[in-house]
């Protein structure tokens, strides 16, 4: 496949196959195993292991690392976010226009439909939603 990514090893031999537009390796330290963020050539993204298992289907607009794979993936579809874990479980509904890389603690920026940023903790809970006296977002 012309201008696609994937994994080979030191010798040039595929590990995973070069069919991806976008190919993004995360690891999960519970697991002690990599993943791969991927896009296919429809522009779907999905979640594949070292061995080319679909992890995650390939439904989603956008999948973006989390920060910490153990904790969950932003995953976007229909132009809202929400967070997923490996199952493909629903941790955070999606209800977001944006998510950002959660911190150690599990808490994260989050963007609602009227374009406020706002603090929400692993749950989705809000911390804190009004952001407008914020310079800088930085966790």
């Amino acid at each position: 496949h012309e201008n696609c990514i994937g994994l080979a090893d030191k010798f040039g031999k595929p590990i995973i196959d070069f069919k991806y537009k976008e190919f993004n390796p995360t690891y999960s330290k519970k697991e002690n195993k990599f993943y791969f963020i991927v896009q296919n050539n429809l522009g779907a993204w999905g979640v594949i292991d070292i061995d080319n298992n679909v992890i995650i289907p390939f439904i989603y607009d956008d999948i973006k690392s989390s920060g910490d794979i153990d904790m969950g993936i932003i995953a976007g579809k229909n132009d809202l976010y929400g967070l997923i874990d490996l199952n493909n479980d629903i941790l955070i509904d999606f209800k977001f226009k944006d998510i950002r890389s959660l911190n150690k603690n599990g808490i994260t920026f989050a963007q609602t439909d009227n374009s406020k940023w706002g603090l929400i903790n692993i749950k989705g809970e809000s911390l804190k939603y009004d952001l407008s006296d914020v310079k800088e977002l930085k966790l």
